[in-house]
């Protein structure tokens, strides 16, 4: 008996040290004690289960987006398929759209004058803005926006063309050596300062085409900047003066 007293004794005194740590103001049986703990277990239990069910309901969520990515891609395979095409041939055609989007805006740089000069190179582009509307892959959204605006370009530059055509003639220079020489756009060969410099009405030397790009630097360089930022690893050029861009406008010094 005298045992039992002194553990119940050790009993009391530990759970006097507990209960202040719990912040409890009074003092509790060892049958309320153990209520407690049982209520603690039984909330601890029921988090825990909670927690799973709400796992459980995101990996079911992940499984619908990933049922969706599913579905989605097959329906664009599908649209492909029906237009003869495939991603790679709409990623084609978006790089020809921007090809022609360029040469057309190059256009728009030149004077009137000099774009009633350039009927072919309108007509080529007008061409290849045909074949692009012709292929059933322009009706996708991110083609069908793109035709519209190189429509409008189209008709921009014919504008142009027509207002030269309205204007007088003007009069023809007493020489003909020029101060200026505008870049004009060629596909098959370039036009760069070495040939420009190699005409007859500009210096007829190729060699001088470091005086084309000394009198003309600020233009060229900036240009080249601009070609730098967009192709990011794929420069071809390494030097600005390799490269000139079709409507830059060139002066000659004399």
């Amino acid at each position: 008996m005298r045992a039992l007293a002194v553990k119940a004794a050790v009993c009391a005194w530990c759970v006097g040290l507990i209960l202040p740590c719990w912040g409890v103001q009074s003092q509790l049986t060892y049958k309320e004690y153990e209520g407690q703990l049982a209520s603690s277990q039984q909330r601890e239990k029921a988090a825990k289960e909670e927690i799973a069910t709400e796992q459980g309901k995101i990996e079911s969520v992940k499984q619908q987006l990933f049922e969706v990515s599913q579905q989605t891609a097959a329906a664009v395979n599908e649209t492909y398929a029906l237009a003869g095409t495939n991603e790679q041939g709409v990623t084609a055609a978006e790089a020809e759209a921007a090809s022609v989007q360029q040469d057309l805006e190059a256009l728009l740089a030149l004077t009137p004058e000099d774009l009633a000069k350039r009927q072919g190179d309108i007509k080529a582009l007008e061409d290849r803005l045909s074949a692009l509307k012709a292929k059933p892959l322009s009706n996708f959204s991110r083609l069908a926006d793109r035709c519209v605006v190189l429509s409008q370009l189209v008709e921009q530059v014919k504008s142009r063309v027509r207002m030269a055509s309205a204007a007088p003639a003007a009069a023809a220079p007493a020489t003909d050596k020029t101060n200026s020489y505008t870049v004009k756009f060629v596909r098959e060969n370039r036009e760069c300062l070495y040939r420009i410099s190699g005409y007859d009405f500009v210096f007829g030397d190729p060699a001088k085409w470091p005086y084309l790009y000394r009198a003309n630097q600020s233009i060229i360089d900036k240009g080249y900047q601009r070609y730098k930022s967009q192709r990011g690893d794929g420069v071809k050029y390494s030097r600005a003066a390799d490269l000139i861009f079709p409507g830059q406008v060139l002066d000659i010094p004399r």
